[in-house]
């Protein structure tokens, strides 16, 4: 099943509702189109909600991710809720970081509002 996302526009957020497969090139457009839309709307705080993305993402993937993360996202700040039978490690996060983006993932839904909105 292909990755699709509906975007839903917050006061003070955008959310970004997935569903389907881990396929980075889906996910690598998703994110270039969540920057656009933030740019267009004045967003600085993106909440994936990944919870309905099945299957599974190899460290590799992972780490372009994280890279592309920050070189799209750039100043925004992006929480990732994934379904609670994920493998979450904070390597993508780390990555991000280590070239200037923020990104947080997460199993909580709570959490991860909580980070993003700080």
């Amino acid at each position: 099943m292909a990755l699709s996302w509906v975007f839903e526009d917050r006061e003070d957020h955008l959310v970004v509702c997935l569903e389907g497969e881990w396929l980075l090139p889906s996910l690598f457009r998703m994110l270039d189109e969540t920057a656009e839309r933030c740019r267009e709307f004045g967003h600085v705080r993106v909440l994936c909600d990944f919870r309905n993305v099945r299957g599974t993402l190899a460290e590799m993937n992972k780490y372009l991710l994280g890279t592309h993360v920050a070189e799209a996202l750039k100043t925004i700040k992006l929480a990732a809720v994934v379904a609670p039978d994920a493998h979450v490690t904070g390597f993508a996060g780390n990555v991000a970081a280590r070239r200037g983006g923020r990104l947080l993932t997460t199993k909580s839904l709570e959490e991860a509002r909580q980070w993003l909105l700080e």
